[in-house]
C-alpha cells in the first residue's frame, strides 16, 4: 500500500507532506517489526557467490519481533519464521540493531561488546553477514 502512496505522489496526485504524514504513520505502527520487505531487501542483496559452499543457519532471536531463521546452502538462501532445531549460529538482538548492522550504520563488534548484540554456537559466522547482504 505504501508503495501505491509513493507512485502517487510521484505523480503529483498527492501532495508532499500527505506523502510524509502516511510515512511517518507507517513507520511508526511497523517500528521494530521485520516485515516482509525488510526480509525483500535481504533477498535483495544476498551474494549468492559469497555463499557457495556454506550450508549454515543464521537464528535471529528478536527481542520486538517475531524470531527467524536464515538457511544458506550453496549459494541459496531461505528465510523462515520461527525457530530452527539446530542452528549454526544464534543470534539475539533487536530489529533496530540488525538494521543498523546491515546498513553500515553499526558496527557489529561494537554491537556485540556492549550487549546489543549476543551470540552462540559458530560466532565466527556472524562476521560474514556483511559478505553475505553487502551494502547497495
Amino acid at each position: 500500500m505504501l508503495t501505491s502512496v509513493v507512485m502517487m505522489a510521484q505523480a503529483g496526485l498527492i501532495k508532499t507532506s500527505v506523502l510524509n504524514t502516511l510515512t511517518s504513520l507507517f513507520d511508526t505502527m511497523t517500528q521494530g517489526i521485520p516485515t516482509m520487505s525488510t526480509f525483500d531487501k535481504l533477498h535483495a542483496r544476498f551474494d549468492a557467490q559469497a555463499a557457495q559452499g556454506m550450508d549454515d543457519i543464521f537464528q535471529f532471536h528478536f527481542s520486538d519481533a517475531e524470531d527467524h531463521y536464515l538457511k544458506i546452502q550453496d549459494g541459496e538462501l531461505e528465510i523462515c519464521a520461527g525457530e530452527h532445531e539446530d542452528p549454526s549460529v544464534s543470534l539475539s538482538l533487536s530489529t533496530e540493531t540488525l538494521k543498523g548492522i546491515m546498513s553500515g550504520e553499526v558496527n557489529g563488534m561494537t554491537a556485540f561488546m556492549t550487549g546489543k548484540l549476543k551470540a552462540s554456537g559458530n560466532v565466527m559466522l556472524a562476521t560474514k553477514l556483511t559478505s553475505l547482504f553487502p551494502a547497495g
